[in-house]
């Protein structure tokens, strides 16, 4: 009935040995109990024509739905099958035997049909068949009469009975093949399958009524069935991608918008109640160089280590890169640094698989008493991991004010000296950029320089401050330096991307952050970070929708789009500004910022010949 069970049994030869101690006995009772219902049914109940086509009817409407569960979020990957609903409405019609073949038949012909291994067929077709039996004996018993009250009573018993012996059943072989405890395995089934349960039940109940009427009548139900169904499908669908939109994939915690998102709900919350909320920053020491070191695979195992221990604590995320996020509610002001520290403690104590300690840095404050606004509370709390990074590494601070200007005093002049390497470091990208095939060409400004340029235009057209408009400038010159690691036959193929050429071409935004993160170029790292998010949420690399995204990196993704379509490219020639601003605008409202857009039509063209320009090629 649900499909996690049905992936255990069998899995691995070193799990053999444990699991034949459960499977055999199931696999010897469930094909018993079976050769008992056929031979019951041949010397005791002959069945009319009539009733075989009404099992055949019932057979083929129990694999369909065995083949295709509905899936419903908590419950399996595979979700829930509707195969129960008829195998025990054939029980209720048909009797013990023909629920039991039924069953048994409809297992192994998905079994077979997904060339599953033998012992998961034998086992997963004796479970339906014992599940089955176990339903339309029980029923047997407890028939009476043909009142409202026995039937109702029928239903439930035979359902309880199916569900009993199915929950069981899974419920060891998954305890027996993972080590876990039966009462915890089954009390989580039993949790995240009752109400589907009930459900199937009620489908029962309806079978069995519409059946007595009329064999074609019950066909009835296969409309509100199919209905029901796929809607399931469509509705899990869009929640699975909105969960996926907010979940790092790497570590399963949430991502920055999710981070972003839940932190302000909390807020909300905890301001209407009086409740206190810690906010603790995590940044692990020098990943850069366990990334050197060990390999990008060896970093990988480090963030996952890090993040199971952060989610064990409290309601963690995934910022990006080497950063975390965790919140939990206080029960005392100092609570949150107590957590905090142990948490420090907890990471350097883990190998993670490198020959190396790990450790990290980490930054803590708390709402209502050191910030009430979600910005202000970031700040803080980044204002307190600054002071943990600057004390020395493997500790946690929680924020003071008192700290605060003086920490920001220091970035100041942290900044100065990273914006001075970042714009050498634009300057040798930029120099580089001119040289190809060993000749200098200067009669032209290289892409990075032309994109700068526009999105420092658009930045000041849209009411940025001076100082602002000089950093998006920057962020422009350098919104590309990821594009560093990835290959040169990537970069210049003139053929479409395969799938391993986008997921490497994918990466160079965060690999772009990273490298600027280094020289303390926060903000545009940043904004770097997010110059290929799109306004309707379908960008990369965190799926940020709309004002979610930078506005920096919204004016970055316009002007560096209008660039790539304006000029010549390996893959592409050159095409006209207006041909090009008309794609833009057509794409405003889904990939960019309407009002950027707006910006770059009157930048190009004037406010009173942009739309006249568009339409002339539209």
């Amino acid at each position: 009935m649900f499909s996690k069970g049905r992936e255990q049994p069998g899995g691995g030869k070193s799990d053999a040995p444990r699991l034949s101690l459960v499977i055999a006995p199931v696999a010897v009772a469930g094909t018993a109990v079976t050769v008992a219902a056929i031979a019951s049914l041949i010397a005791t109940r002959p069945l009319s024509p009539t009733s075989l086509v009404g099992i055949l009817v019932l057979l083929v409407a129990a694999t369909v739905s065995e083949a295709f569960p509905v899936p419903v979020a908590g419950v399996s990957a595979g979700g829930v099958s509707l195969a129960a609903s008829f195998i025990v409405g054939a029980a209720l019609i048909y009797g013990w035997e023909s629920a039991t073949l039924l069953a048994f038949a409809c297992r192994a012909a998905i079994e077979i049909g997904q060339r599953r291994p033998f012992a998961k067929l034998i086992f997963n077709s004796s479970v339906y068949g014992l599940a089955a039996a176990a339903s339309g004996g029980i029923i047997g018993v407890v028939r009476g009469g043909p009142s409202i009250t026995v039937l109702l009573l029928d239903v439930a018993v035979g359902s309880v009975a199916f569900y009993a012996v199915n929950i069981a059943l899974i419920a060891l072989v998954v305890a027996r093949a993972t080590g876990a405890g039966f009462n915890d395995v089954a009390t989580r089934s039993i949790r995240s399958t009752a109400v589907p349960f009930a459900i199937m039940a009620s489908v029962s109940l309806m079978l069995q009524i519409l059946w007595e009427r009329s064999l074609f009548l019950s066909a009835a139900l296969v409309g509100p069935l199919v209905a029901v169904a796929l809607y399931q499908r469509s509705t899990h669908g869009a929640l699975e991608a909105m969960r996926l939109a907010k979940t790092d994939p790497l570590t399963g915690l949430g991502n920055h918008r999710a981070f972003q998102e839940t932190l302000v709900t909390r807020l909300e919350e905890r301001r209407s109640t009086g409740e206190p909320l810690a906010l603790i920053l995590v940044d692990i020491d020098d990943f850069k160089g366990i990334n050197d070191r060990f390999g990008h695979q060896a970093g990988d195992s480090v963030l996952s280590g890090v993040a199971g221990i952060l989610n064990a604590h409290g309601n963690a995320f995934r910022l990006g890169g080497d950063e975390f996020a965790v919140m939990l509610p206080l029960d005392g002001p100092q609570q949150g640094l107590q957590v905090a520290r142990a948490l420090v403690a907890s990471v350097s104590k883990e190998v993670f698989g490198v020959p190396a300690g790990v450790t990290v840095s980490i930054g803590c404050t708390a709402f209502p008493d050191d910030a009430a606004a979600a910005d202000e509370l970031f700040a803080a709390a980044d204002s307190a991991l600054y002071h943990a990074k600057n004390a020395g590494r493997d500790q946690a601070q929680s924020y003071d004010s008192r700290l605060a200007n003086l920490a920001m005093m220091r970035r100041r002049s942290t900044d100065f000296a990273g914006l001075r390497a970042a714009r050498a470091l634009a300057d040798a990208m930029e120099t580089a950029d001119r040289l190809r095939d060993g000749k200098v060409i200067d009669d032209a400004a290289p892409h990075s320089s032309r994109v700068a340029d526009l999105a420092g235009r658009l930045a000041q057209r849209l009411g940025m401050s001076s100082g602002d408009v000089e950093l998006v400038h920057l962020a422009g010159r350098l919104h590309d330096i990821g594009k560093l690691s990835v290959p040169i036959e990537v970069l210049t193929k003139t053929q479409p991307l395969d799938s391993d050429d986008w997921s490497v071409l994918r990466e160079h935004p965060e690999t772009g952050r990273r490298m600027l993160t280094s020289l303390g170029v926060g903000s545009v790292a940043e904004w770097v970070l997010h110059h290929h998010e799109r306004w309707d949420g379908t960008g990369y690399p965190l799926g940020l929708h709309g004002n979610e995204i930078p506005l920096a990196s919204r004016i970055i993704f316009a002007a560096d789009a209008f660039d790539a379509m304006t000029s010549e490219r390996p893959y592409h020639h050159a095409r006209p500004a207006a041909a090009a601003m008309a794609e833009i605008r057509a794409c405003a409202g889904t990939q960019f910022d309407p009002g950027v857009v707006d910006a770059l039509e009157a930048e190009l063209f004037g406010i009173q010949d942009a739309r006249a320009a568009i339409a002339a090629v539209a």
